[in-house]
């Protein structure tokens, strides 16, 4: 009971004072550190097996600390996403001992039940340390503790007016309750303090886990011909796409005159369709593997094969056309995106082939798949993609003489500032665009769990260029741009 809520207490007041109202920085990976650190204390009180679970919590943990270093708040956003999921399957764990499996369906829905196991356990928990305090040995120390507390209370308040700390304590506190402010800090106390008693109540209680049978009969599955038909009719339609169309997917189909196909046609096709197409195919591929008989004939599994190769030479053809359309137009975060989705989309299908070859565990493979998505968003916070789109962009400037300049200023996040401040001198329209941007915004201080590496260098270039109203100089420690109201 101690060990519950003392750390589900140093969850909560820590959460409160370095998330609510603050900025994402050094405070996310603080805070996912000390509750995964809380989790896991519970988890190893309460006789759980920490291998799988430890693993999940680091993973949080680092993905946590991207926020200290990409100012972009599409990535912060996601990555706050993927350390609530992967908090909350953690919890799942913890509740059922590790035993069962985790899948996809558990993945997308382990922040729904997660949330409610939470709520049902610390409502036990709570009941009982209510119990526990109106016990005839405990009820002496709660009502002495409460009349404590209020004649503490009234003297200090009283006493108040002799000392200026105190006082401004008092002015403190009064200032709170006069704006309300305490009221949904409050809130956000009691909501990270539920989370964490029912997480940290669950590793202490006993695994609820329920044994899963190791095989189920697989009701209504697809017999060998209907597999070999699809997978067959699959295989001979993109055959004949890449057959048909072999000048129009690896050529370039708009430098051919009289072609009537622009870049951007021929790009946005390709992309959009090649890549839908292909994830559908390995969710097809995936599902009638499932759904086979284990004596399911060879020929299925060189139709596989070959879907697979046919599928990597789509995605190549997909890469190609994005190539060219970067080429043609510049680079932006959403092509970028687009690569990282293919890469992505690469290696889950090299998964896919090794579940066909050693068989199916359809379960093992989301949770590979998800590791690589997880890694795939670990890249993109932490390697400076914005500075490099911007690097590649200022590198066709010189050469072909065409900026975006107001997509640079406007589109991109904070991280590409003190690129984008270099080559000022470069391009004009460049160096225009950022001081009418920043013209009125200063440099301020923030508090050191704000702290982000991104958003830093930003305010310290914009400041040393002299191009915040502030001037050339900026604070010292943790510092931030803050635009005029």
């Amino acid at each position: 009971m101690l060990l519950l809520w003392s750390t589900a207490l140093a969850v909560a007041a820590l959460g409160t004072a370095v998330l609510y109202a603050a900025a994402p920085g050094l405070n996310w990976v603080l805070w996912t550190a000390t509750a995964a650190a809380a989790l896991a204390l519970c988890a190893w009180w309460g006789g759980r097996a920490l291998r799988a679970l430890g693993a999940m919590l680091a993973l949080a943990v680092g993905l946590a600390a991207g926020a200290a270093v990409t100012a972009d708040r599409g990535l912060q956003l996601w990555t706050a996403v993927a350390v609530a999921m992967l908090l909350s399957l953690a919890t799942r764990l913890a509740a059922e001992g590790g035993a069962v499996p985790v899948g996809l369906a558990r993945m997308a829905l382990a922040p729904v039940a997660a949330a409610a196991g939470a709520l049902a356990e610390a409502s036990r928990r709570a009941l009982e340390l209510l119990v526990r305090a109106g016990g005839r040995r405990s009820r002496p120390f709660v009502r002495g503790g409460a009349a404590s507390v209020g004649v503490v209370t009234v003297f200090a308040w009283i006493l108040a007016g002799a000392d200026p700390i105190l006082a401004a304590l008092r002015e403190d506190v009064v200032r709170a309750l006069e704006q309300l402010d305490v009221l949904p800090r409050l809130v956000f106390f009691g909501a990270l303090l539920v989370a964490g008693v029912g997480a940290g109540g669950a590793a202490l209680a006993e695994p609820r886990a329920t044994p899963v049978p190791a095989a189920l009969p697989r009701a209504g599955g697809s017999s060998a011909v209907e597999r070999l038909m699809i997978l067959g009719g699959v295989a001979v339609l993109f055959g004949a796409f890449l057959a048909l169309q072999v000048s129009y997917l690896f050529g370039n189909a708009p430098a051919t005159v009289g072609s009537g196909v622009t870049f951007a046609e021929y790009a946005r096709r390709g992309f959009a369709e090649l890549t839908l197409v292909s994830s559908l195919c390995a969710l097809l591929m995936l599902a009638l593997a499932r759904r086979a008989a284990p004596d399911a004939p060879g020929q299925a599994r060189l139709l596989e094969l070959a879907l697979l190769l046919e599928l990597g030479l789509l995605l190549v053809s997909a890469l190609r056309r994005v190539g060219l359309y970067e080429a043609a137009y510049g680079y932006t975060t959403a092509r970028l995106y687009g690569r990282v989705y293919m890469a992505g989309l690469g290696l889950a299908l090299v998964l896919l082939a090794v579940e066909l070859w050693r068989g199916v565990d359809v379960a093992r493979f989301w949770r590979r798949s998800a590791a690589v998505a997880g890694l795939a968003l670990a890249t993109v916070c932490f390697w400076n993609h914005q500075a490099w789109i911007a690097e590649r962009n200022l590198a066709r400037f010189a050469g072909a003489r065409t900026l975006d300049a107001s997509y640079l200023v406007h589109g991109l996040s904070p991280d590409a500032v003190p690129t984008l401040v270099r080559a000022r001198a470069a391009a004009p329209a460049l160096d225009a665009l950022l001081r009418a941007r920043y013209a009125r915004a200063t440099a301020v201080p923030c508090a050191w769990y704000e702290w982000n590496l991104r958003r830093d260098q930003a305010a310290r270039a914009l400041a040393e260029a002299g191009l915040l109203a502030g001037g050339p100089a900026t604070p010292r420690g943790c510092v931030r741009v803050q635009a005029a109201d």
